[in-house]
């Protein structure tokens, strides 16, 4: 019984951290426009926002990955992708290249997402009833404090 509650405070503790990178991408979107950095319009900036939050429509299919795959190599090819495409899109950011930037911002959103269906196949595998409510209670919260935790941070940073 406590190991099904230590796997979903790991589940649980995965999801944070990318939205903390995300919050903290809009958080600077006055210096990423600028010319000292991408030098582009709100619009332009705005794309990456908008393009990724279509990688969320493939999270149905994403479910054939989890299956034919598994969990654990899932949530790892998951969690590796949002780890790369977080570093990319600092060197795309540190290299000036809006383009580079758009494609790691995609593959940073794919991963997530695969991520986040992992976690929901795990979290489901591992409660039922009212402790699965609480779960999943638990995992929305999670990803709201990575991102109340970037807006902060971001204040201490600008």
């Amino acid at each position: 019984s406590v190991h099904r509650y230590f796997v979903f405070f790991l589940a649980a503790c995965f999801i944070p951290g990318p939205y903390f990178h995300d919050t903290l991408l809009g958080a600077y979107k006055l210096q990423i426009c600028g010319a000292e950095v991408l030098n582009i319009s709100s619009t332009a900036f705005a794309w990456l926002f908008a393009l990724p939050s279509a990688m969320g429509a493939l999270s149905g299919p994403m479910a054939s990955i989890i299956a034919r795959w598994g969990d654990a190599q899932s949530s790892f090819l998951s969690g590796g992708l949002t780890f790369a495409a977080s570093v990319g899109a600092v060197i795309s950011l540190e290299n000036h290249a809006f383009g580079s930037l758009l494609v790691f911002r995609l593959l940073f959103w794919l991963g997530l997402y695969l991520l986040m269906a992992v976690q929901m196949v795990v979290v489901y595998k591992l409660f039922t009833g009212p402790e699965l409510t609480v779960a999943m209670g638990f995992i929305i919260f999670a990803c709201r404090i990575g991102g109340l935790l970037g807006f902060l941070a971001s204040g201490y940073l600008l």
